[in-house]
């Protein structure tokens, strides 16, 4: 599972960040404590410091299809990150 999700997300979900997903944590977008499951469409790679944002109540995730991430943040702005292409085109 941790390898599927590294190569469906790449990088670190949080928008603008390119920390490769390798170099992540793999954290549950709904808490495991809120009932969050440990499957794929509910787990994500932040890059260490932005799971710091995100369990400090930063940033909320959520993640309504798998590998499309929405965060929102205190303010209420939401941005979208969604999985790149699971093979580079160059050749």
């Amino acid at each position: 599972m941790a390898r599927f999700v590294r190569a469906r997300d790449r990088n670190c979900v949080l928008p603008g960040c390119s920390r490769p997903a390798r170099d992540c944590d793999l954290d549950h977008t709904k808490p495991h404590t809120d009932g969050g499951e440990t499957r794929v469409d509910n787990m994500d790679p932040p890059c260490r410091h932005h799971r710091r944002l995100k369990h400090a109540g930063t940033w909320t995730p959520s993640q309504p299809v798998p590998g499309h991430h929405v965060w929102t943040s205190q303010i209420g702005y939401q941005y979208i990150t969604e999985p790149g292409p699971y093979l580079d085109e160059q050749v």
